[in-house]
């Protein structure tokens, strides 16, 4: 199979290595950080180091972190509710490599 211009290893086989970790923290901010959104999507007005993204490995799962700064001033919602915490998948059908699951 011929790999994308972003691949992803496979998440359940590799090592938790700095290089992994630097290369799906670049897939994390393609996804959810798009320079060019899809058109039906709104991108975020903040960037990764804005809003402090941090993509680590803990129980033998990829994990991004984020503060959604948008969503802070919608509602007064409560610091809990301004956090996107979201489970790391590969995924070699995405062109970023990767899925999103909800935390």
């Amino acid at each position: 199979m011929p790999s994308l211009p972003h691949s992803i290893p496979d998440l359940e086989g590799e090592p938790p290595t700095e290089a992994l970790r630097r290369q799906l923290y670049d897939a994390v901010v393609r996804h959810a950080f798009p320079k060019e959104p899809l058109p039906d999507e709104i991108p975020p007005d903040f960037g990764p180091d804005d809003g402090g993204l941090v993509v680590f490995h803990v129980w033998g799962r990829w994990f991004a972190v984020w503060r959604d700064l948008d969503a802070e001033d919608e509602d007064h919602l409560p610091l809990s509710r301004t956090w996107q915490v979201v489970r790391i998948q590969a995924d070699p059908s995405q062109p970023e490599g990767i899925i999103f699951h909800e935390v």
